[in-house]
């Protein structure tokens, strides 16, 4: 899952890290996981860049982090948020990725 489930950033950051992965007990063999982002009241292309991407967590690597782009859009706003969603690519284990939602804030710098 995320850790934490929520993120704060600033617009004039430029970006985000995110960190996800197993979270408790240990992942006895390796699984496909596939990260997405979903607009919220923050929307892609003008507030953040869309992701979608695959990753294979290991026993040997049961994390990992990526960054998402924030976007500087000049105007006067009220804070805004977009979700990060985590699917499990690979079903041959019981393995659950809690949670598998995740909700990024974007504070306004205008």
């Amino acid at each position: 899952g995320f850790t934490p489930d929520t993120y704060n950033v600033n617009e004039g950051d430029g970006s985000v890290s995110i960190t996800f992965g197993v979270l408790s007990g240990t992942l006895g063999v390796s699984v496909d996981v596939s990260v997405s982002t979903t607009d919220g009241s923050a929307l892609s292309p003008i507030d953040y860049s869309y992701t979608t991407t695959t990753y294979t967590l290991s026993p040997s690597s049961p994390n990992q982090t990526f960054t998402i782009a924030i976007l500087d859009d000049g105007l006067l706003e009220d804070v805004e948020s977009f979700m990060v969603q985590l699917a499990l690519l690979t079903i041959r284990i019981h393995t659950v990725i809690s949670p598998s939602l995740s909700a990024i804030k974007i504070y306004d710098n205008d």
